[in-house]
């Protein structure tokens, strides 16, 4: 199932980068859930895509670039960068204007065909100081 499993993580990347929200619907279960960090569980197609929405209303130019990835029996590990422009406001914030960059792995969990769980782990800090709200990270030697 890895290559069957990368082709699907791959479709999701790129329906993302496309705005097409509505592939959700094929590519995630009814039951799907994505935990990302500290935030609460997305659950369901309906609420990925409104986190997508905000992002991409956010950054309307975000492209997400797959780095590396791996699939093993019916999990798929995906390195991935993200860049766009903060062009509208998200949390409240007023747009910056400014390029960020976005860092993360996701590990996606397949079953029957799609998409049933992932782990998502981004530099949320990096994204908050490309934005101006936060100080920039710390360098590591």
């Amino acid at each position: 199932m890895s290559d069957a499993g990368k082709r699907l993580v791959t479709r999701l990347v790129e329906a993302f980068n496309r705005g097409n929200l509505t592939a959700a619907d094929e590519l995630f279960s009814l039951d799907y859930v994505r935990h990302i960090g500290s935030s609460p569980d997305l659950r369901g197609p309906e609420q990925w895509k409104a986190m997508a929405t905000s992002f991409r209303s956010a950054f309307p130019d975000m492209v997400t670039t797959v780095e590396a990835m791996v699939g093993e029996g019916d999990l798929v590990a995906t390195r991935w960068i993200a860049r766009g422009t903060h062009r509208a406001s998200m949390m409240g914030e007023v747009p910056s204007n400014r390029e960020v960059i976005i860092q993360g792995v996701l590990l996606s969990r397949l079953a029957k065909g799609r998409i049933a769980e992932e782990w998502e782990y981004y530099d949320e800090r990096a994204m908050f100081a490309g934005m101006g709200m936060a100080p920039p990270p710390v360098e590591r030697p």
